[in-house]
């Protein structure tokens, strides 16, 4: 499994629109083989915002990140932006994660 934390630095006056665009995207990149966790975190009292999502495989991951949907999607997202966002993605290597299951070791 892998987890995909991208970081999105988002101009306050922008964060409504961040929210319609993460609400609209929800359901469709949950509905991806290979997706099983998908949540949008904010900082308390700041714009900052994290994505996160667990992916059954790297292989899902890079489709996704390929597909025509994660192209309509980007460029929305990218528009709230005050900065560049970055973007890391990390294996389970042990024990459990609040999504439930073990991680592979």
């Amino acid at each position: 499994m892998i987890l995909r934390i991208v970081g999105l630095p988002v101009r306050e006056e922008e964060e409504p629109e961040l929210l319609r665009a993460f609400d609209d995207a929800f359901p469709l990149i949950r509905a991806l083989p290979g997706c099983s966790h998908l949540a949008l975190i904010g900082r308390r009292g700041g714009s900052d915002y994290l994505t996160l999502s667990v992916w059954e495989s790297a292989r899902a991951l890079d489709e996704y990140r390929k597909s025509p949907l994660f192209a309509s999607i980007w460029p929305r997202i990218r528009k709230t932006l005050r900065d560049d966002p970055w973007a890391e993605s990390y294996d389970f290597v042990a024990g459990d994660g609040p999504w439930g299951g073990e991680a592979a070791t």
